[in-house]
């Protein structure tokens, strides 16, 4: 589940048949939440694909933000989705 080469329909049917409750029985009463998690991570994961084109792409944010250098000059980005 965590090959970057997944996709993110992979992803869903994984989350219906994690095996980790086969090594550890204790956490069958936490399979909702483990689902829930998982949901959470694929519907991020789709947004990073969608608007970064990858998550590599998207971990060398440090790049474009914060204070860089820019053809003679030092620029400053801040990410702010929600900003107007």
């Amino acid at each position: 589940m965590t090959d970057d080469h997944s996709t993110a329909a992979n992803m869903e049917e994984d989350a219906e048949n994690i095996g980790l409750f086969s090594l550890d029985p204790g956490l069958e009463s936490y399979k909702d939440h483990f689902r829930y998690r998982i949901r959470r991570y694929v519907d991020q994961r789709k947004l990073i694909d969608k608007h970064e084109s990858n998550l590599e792409e998207f971990a060398q944010g440090y790049l474009k933000f914060g204070f860089n250098r820019d053809e003679g000059c030092i620029v400053y980005r801040e990410w702010a989705p929600t900003a107007e």
